[in-house]
């Protein structure tokens, strides 16, 4: 699978370690345009997904939303979106759909979603997106470790980011990992002030120079405040 422009690899897995992705299509002024990024990542996946034959899943996780964004709300939202890129629902998740509605028990559901889940993977090439993993807490952390360590080899992928900071990074210790650090570099955030400085027809000579020389502080970090 070719991550073109931005990253080429034929690896299971991929963590994209810092401050969410940077440079001219990372650096972020509000949160409506890391939306906006982040949309543009997605469509992108599922554009070339049309003609190379692989399905797209993704999540966001936010600190807001963790009481919402429950291991088994996830779980369910991913089997949803790979289902709908089917032209018909597997037999044995329509089995499960009609036991669960006729009886609405099932002592193990999230253990039992999550076996379907790995199972579509094993059969469709996918490529799984889960952003902002600093975002999680503990037992979210927990169930996606788990997640992708069952993960089949060969016909998936993973694309995870995290800032560094997030234990993540260190907890998920297969050799197949490759941990890309991304920074903020100084001529991305220039470029970027600079367009927008333009974009709001600011002139005033002081404020742009002082735009830039906050830009030599960032020191690779960047804020989207």
């Amino acid at each position: 699978m070719h991550w073109n422009p931005y990253v080429h690899t034929t690896l299971d897995s991929l963590t994209v370690s810092g401050r969410r992705e940077v440079g001219s299509y990372v650096s972020v002024s509000s949160d409506s345009l890391l939306n906006r990024i982040r949309s543009i990542a997605i469509d992108y996946l599922i554009e070339r997904s049309r003609n190379e034959n692989f399905k797209v899943v993704y999540v966001y996780y936010e600190y807001k939303q963790q009481k919402v964004q429950t291991n088994i709300h996830i779980v369910r939202n991913l089997l949803r979106q790979l289902i709908s890129q089917l032209t018909a629902i597997p037999e044995e998740i329509g089995d499960l759909y009609d036991e669960f509605t006729k009886t609405g028990v099932n002592h193990d559901l999230i253990q039992t979603l999550t076996e379907h889940l790995l199972s579509q993977f094993q059969t469709y090439r996918t490529i799984a997106v889960f952003d902002a993993l600093d975002e999680c807490n503990s037992d979210q952390i927990k169930y996606l470790l788990e997640l992708f360590r069952g993960m089949p080899r060969g016909s998936s992928r993973i694309l995870a980011s995290s800032r560094p900071h997030s234990t993540f990074l260190y907890d998920l210790s297969d050799p197949d990992v490759r941990r890309i650090n991304i920074v903020a570099d100084e001529s991305d955030l220039k470029n970027f002030v600079m367009v927008k400085l333009n974009d709001a027809g600011e002139t005033y000579e002081p404020l742009r120079t002082r735009c830039f020389e906050l830009i030599k502080g960032v020191q690779g970090m960047y804020s989207s405040q």
